[in-house]
C-alpha cells in the first residue's frame, strides 16, 4: 500500500512550485518579473519526488540513504541515489534522441561503478520515438511514467526489492 498516488504527487509539486515561486519574490534583488526558469520546476520536482520516496520507503520499514546528483564520472550525474539504486528524474519526458543515447550511457557507467539500478522515472514521454528508445535502452522494467495508473507503486516496489 502507497502513501502517495499520482495526483497526490502532482497536486504536491505545484503547491511546492507555487511555494518556491513565491518566496524567490522575497528575495532581495527581486525586481518584479514572475520568477520561472526550467532549473526551478526541475529542482521542485526531484525534491518532490525525494520526500515521497522518503515517506514511502518509511512506511515500508526501508531505512536506505538517499543522496542527491551522485556522480557517475566526469560530469555525468544520477539525480538521486537510494539504497544500491540510482535514479533519472525528469518533469515532462525527453528533448532528443542523444538523451536516449546519454541515459543509455549512465546507466552502463552506473552498473559499472557497482549500483544495482538505474531508474528513470517521468510525469509522462509523449513523443513515441523517444518512448521507445527508452524503453529499449534503458528495460522497461526500469522506466516509470508516473502519469499512468500503478506506476508511482511499481515505482516504489521496485526500489525497495532492488535493495533487499
Amino acid at each position: 500500500m502507497n502513501i502517495f498516488n499520482t495526483d497526490d504527487i502532482e497536486r504536491l509539486h505545484q503547491s511546492s512550485l507555487d511555494q518556491a515561486r513565491s518566496k524567490l519574490k522575497e528575495v532581495e534583488v527581486y525586481c518584479g518579473d514572475e520568477p520561472s526558469f526550467a532549473g526551478l520546476n526541475g529542482w521542485v520536482f526531484e525534491q518532490t519526488i525525494r520526500y515521497c520516496v522518503t515517506r514511502e520507503l518509511e512506511a515500508n520499514g526501508a531505512n536506505l540513504e538517499i543522496k542527491e546528483q551522485v556522480s557517475l564520472g566526469g560530469r555525468a550525474k544520477a539525480d538521486l541515489q537510494v539504497g544500491n539504486t540510482l535514479i533519472e528524474l525528469k518533469t515532462s519526458g525527453l528533448f532528443g534522441l542523444n538523451d536516449v543515447e546519454r541515459y543509455s550511457r549512465y546507466k552502463d557507467q552506473a552498473l559499472d561503478k557497482g549500483f544495482n539500478r538505474y531508474l528513470y522515472l517521468t510525469w509522462d514521454e509523449r513523443h513515441k520515438p523517444y518512448r521507445t528508445g527508452l524503453n529499449q535502452s534503458l528495460g522497461e522494467e526500469n522506466v516509470f511514467y508516473i502519469s499512468e495508473e500503478g506506476e508511482w507503486g511499481r515505482f516504489i516496489d521496485v526500489i525497495i526489492s532492488s535493495n533487499s
